[in-house]
């Protein structure tokens, strides 16, 4: 069936199979079936609603709360919330339980609830044990990084989100244990690979997608334990450098 969204006024499907699973998932109590409602938003609207509330994107420049310096923060300045940093948010000046209040029954749970959200300090990022490597959140454990998130353990790492122990790796999501990426997506423990993608212990790849354990190959794909190939062709050594090296003059 067609349905049109809320929110943006789209036209979007929800399957026979949709309608059938919010059935089968629909709880009982007591006898009685409670049915979910068919959606009345789309699918991107309901993903920016979900992810709404987590700022992987953008860093603002902010004042600490309890001091007054500047600081980087996930939150916008003109978000009206008391942001600290880190070390602050942990320290000793301030004690959570002086924020209790009682709950007022008259009124509607989600306005008191946001009243509380902005009398509360809040930490400034999302970091844990960095150096040199202010902006970033979701990091723990980075050195001379900058804006990447989810991420731990990295040196010398640019934008990029869901590093685990990497070293200078850029424009690159989703690597684990890898050195010298540039525009990777999903690759583990791979070595000075550019443009490539759900691949594992690679080296020297470009423009390579799902291989496994291979080195020197360039605009491949699907292949495994394999070296010095050009478009999946086997090339001898000096015969894969020619024809690299006319693909990247021409390019």
């Amino acid at each position: 069936m067609k349905q049109t969204c809320a929110v943006s006024g789209t036209e979007f499907e929800i399957s026979d199979f949709e309608q059938s699973f919010l059935r089968d998932i629909a709880p009982t109590f007591a006898g009685q079936t409670f049915e979910i409602p068919l959606p009345t938003i789309s699918p991107l609207e309901r993903a920016r609603q979900r992810t709404a509330h987590r700022n992987e994107q953008f860093l603002f420049r902010h004042k600490n709360f309890f001091t007054g310096k500047p600081i980087i923060s996930v939150y916008r300045p003109d978000a009206g919330l008391k942001v600290c940093s880190r070390e602050d948010w942990f320290g000793d000046q301030w004690d959570g339980v002086d924020f209790g209040r009682e709950f007022d029954f008259s009124r509607p749970f989600f306005s008191q609830f946001h009243e509380l959200q902005k009398d509360v300090p809040y930490a400034a990022t999302v970091t844990c044990q960095n150096e040199n490597s202010e902006y970033t959140t979701g990091t723990g454990y980075c050195k001379n990084c900058y804006l990447i998130n989810s991420s731990e353990y990295c040196h010398d790492c640019l934008y990029g989100k869901l590093l685990q122990k990497c070293t200078n790796v850029v424009d690159t999501a989703f690597a684990y244990n890898s050195e010298l990426l540039y525009e990777c997506f999903n690759v583990e423990k791979c070595y000075d690979c550019k443009w490539t993608y759900y691949s594992q212990g690679c080296h020297d790849c470009w423009f390579c997608d799902d291989c496994r354990g291979c080195h020197h190959c360039f605009l491949c794909t699907n292949l495994v334990q394999k070296e010095y190939h050009f478009l999946n062709e086997k090339l001898s050594k000096s015969e894969y450098e020619k024809r690299v090296s006319d693909f990247l003059s021409d390019h």
